[in-house]
This record gives C-alpha cells, sequence and structure tokens, in this order.
C-alpha cells in the first residue's frame, strides 16, 4: 500500500495544508478535505482565514464540481482541463459549453508548490535523527523513502533508501530530443522516453543491512534494487 500527500501551500511556497491520501486514491476527491483544513492566523483580531484568494491547481483537480464549488465561494482559480474533458466537449458540439477560463501566465506560478514539495523531501535529513533522539526506532517502528538519490542520502544520520534516476542519460536523451526537434521538418514526431530507476536500499527501511553482502537484486517492473550497506 502506497501513500501520497495531497498540500496547499501559499504564494511563498509555505505549506498551509495537507491530507494523506491512498497512493491510487484520485486527487480531486481530496481537493475539498486539503481546502476544508486550511487556517491562516491573521496578525491581529479576528477568525482565522479559511478562503484563499486564488486557487492554482494541476489537471489531476480538473473536475465540474471543484470548479463549480469555487466559483460558489467566490474563489478565483486557474486549473488546466484534460485532454479527454476537452475531447469531450468538442463531442458534444454546442452541447458541450464554454472551455473554462484558463491563464497560461498565471499558471506558471504552479511551480511554487512543486518547490515546496521538494523542500519537504529536503527535511528527511532533519527528521531521522530528531526521530532516533525521540526513540523511534528506524527501520523497524518507520521506515523511510527518499527520491533521486542526493549527496546526503547515504551519509545522513540514518543512510537513506532512495530512488536513483539515471541522471547522465536523462541529461543527454533530453539535448539529443531538442537537437532533433532542431534540425527536423514540421513532420518531426515527439517521442516518449521511459527510464527504468533503481532503488538503493539503505538502513533506513532495511532491517537486515550490515547481516547481508551488497548484492544486485533482481529487477521487478523496471526497477532495480541495490542493497547499500553504506
Amino acid at each position: 500500500m502506497t501513500t501520497k500527500i495531497c498540500l496547499a501551500c501559499d504564494g511563498l511556497g509555505r505549506t498551509l495544508a495537507f491530507v494523506l491520501s491512498g497512493g491510487n486514491v484520485n486527487d480531486c476527491t481530496r481537493f475539498n478535505h486539503v481546502m476544508a483544513a486550511l487556517r491562516v492566523e491573521r496578525s491581529g483580531p479576528g477568525r482565522p482565514r479559511v478562503r484563499p484568494d486564488h486557487v492554482i491547481a494541476d489537471k489531476g483537480y480538473s473536475s465540474k464540481a471543484i470548479r463549480a464549488d469555487l466559483r460558489r465561494r467566490g474563489i478565483g482559480h486557474t486549473i488546466p482541463e484534460r485532454a479527454d474533458q476537452q475531447a469531450n466537449r468538442r463531442r458534444r458540439g454546442s452541447r458541450g459549453g464554454r472551455p473554462p477560463v484558463f491563464d497560461k501566465q498565471l499558471y506558471k506560478h504552479r511551480n511554487v508548490v512543486e518547490r515546496c514539495f521538494n523542500r519537504l523531501k529536503q527535511c528527511r535529513s532533519v527528521a531521522t535523527p530528531e526521530m532516533t533522539r525521540r526513540g523511534v526506532r528506524i527501520p523497524h517502528d518507520v521506515a523511510i523513502v527518499g527520491y533521486d538519490d542526493i549527496d546526503f542520502a547515504a551519509a545522513a544520520a540514518v543512510p537513506l533508501t532512495s530512488v536513483r534516476q539515471p541522471r547522465h542519460l536523462l541529461g543527454r536523451t533530453a539535448a539529443e530530443l531538442l537537437i532533433e526537434e532542431a534540425t527536423e521538418d514540421s513532420s518531426h514526431q515527439h517521442r516518449q522516453v521511459v527510464f527504468d530507476p533503481e532503488l538503493v536500499v539503505r538502513d533506513s527501511s532495511d532491517r537486515t543491512i550490515g547481516r547481508r553482502p551488497r548484492r544486485r537484486l533482481p529487477s521487478r517492473e523496471g526497477v532495480t534494487v541495490t542493497r547499500d550497506p553504506a
């Protein structure tokens, strides 16, 4: 069973509210839960603010119910329409209604929430020693897995299990695709390239670490699993 976080942040990337849900749960079903959790204290007297001025969300939150609820509450919103929704609206013709208003320039600010998630990922290096100090055993009580296998992962107080991507191959392939698109004629077709990641298992999720030699395990669903006793 996997989990994921649905999160709301302000324009400066500061977390305002979040909910934890199952990894197989549709994002849009968690939207109202996140909105209901919003509480921003005022600098002076008065109740906390619970209504944002504007909401920017990705295609996972594109639904008529969400847009209708935001309009009812008087909250401006910028949410791109999914391709299947666009096709369905065009298929219905005039009965499909007008497309929702979408401001491309305003939507560029959605990267703020991505940067917020990245900062939260960095907090794992702070969380692991704090949990250890409080007597929480890692990984016996809590298992922790990171992403991108950044430099501190192996050097953390509790070495962090992490997903490693082929960074050099990613960069080289991106450059090749850009060159192809720049040099070929209008008949150029875009390609989707899939890379196989590697799961590097360390102390934060493997109870047997230190009792087994480093070895490469069989690939499962395109993911190579490696035990790293470091």
